[in-house]
């Protein structure tokens, strides 16, 4: 279980493998047939799928344009405690299952053997997003029990840190983007340098001075000082 914790984290950073291959671990811990891990946006109506295993991309289509919505395992927990597991079978009847339009309208036509058993947590994330976790089994399969809900309490915790993460990593690219086209719109030269002298940000301004040669230059890859003409802007 520890490697499988450690690569969950590698995943999130992209220092590992992809997410699909974590949820293929963990479907083999809990005997889960498919899975699915996605970011659901309440505000904008919109989910986001991170991972799946055993779902073709029409699918995945289908879920994501209309069905998430219609989803009961989906659907019936959002009354259920966040940061919980969920065995399916202790709030959704497998009558009314069996009759829902999600079951007829797209597990059977996409999925082959429908999917009839779901153990899964919903998780709220710090930027007001909602993560679904659901591990599916068939119904020859039988249901989830004490066993598979123990191993993914066990998951869930880290795969909520794990996905907190991901989602702040995710912000500072373009965080990053904001603030050097603030900086590029300054007047004023900036260059900021590590601690051997070597510049890593140097803004249009700067960049302008130093082409001129003016004051300050470039020697060797390190910021050194040079003349200035009379007149001559310095940053």
């Amino acid at each position: 279980m520890s490697d499988l914790i450690g690569r969950i984290y590698d995943a999130a950073t992209g220092a590992g493998g992809p997410w699909d291959s974590v949820l293929s671990e963990i479907a083999c811990s809990v005997g889960a047939e498919t899975v699915l891990l996605q970011v659901i946006d309440p505000a904008r109506s919109q989910s986001e799928v991170i991972a799946n295993l055993a779902m073709s991309e029409a699918a995945l289509a289908a879920y994501a344009r209309y069905y998430v919505q219609r989803d009961l395992w989906v659907t019936e927990a959002a009354d259920m405690p966040l940061g919980r597991v969920l065995l399916s079978h202790t709030y959704v009847s497998e009558a009314d299952w069996e009759r829902s339009e999600f079951f007829n309208d797209f597990v059977i036509p996409f999925m082959g053997e429908p999917i009839f058993h779901c153990a899964g947590f919903q998780l709220a994330l710090d930027d007001g997003t909602l993560v679904t976790f659901g591990a599916h089994r068939t119904r020859s399969v039988g249901r989830y029990g004490a066993d598979e809900e123990a191993k993914l309490n066990l998951i869930m915790p880290h795969l909520h840190r794990a996905l907190n993460l991901r989602a702040r990593l995710r912000v500072m690219p373009e965080t990053n983007d904001h603030s050097l086209a603030a900086l590029d719109a300054m007047r004023v030269g900036v260059v900021v340098v590590d601690a051997s002298g070597r510049p890593v940000l140097v803004n249009a301004a700067a960049r302008a001075v130093l082409d001129r040669h003016d004051g300050l230059v470039l020697n060797r890859d390190r910021l050194a000082a040079g003349r200035t003409r009379r007149g001559a802007s310095t940053i």
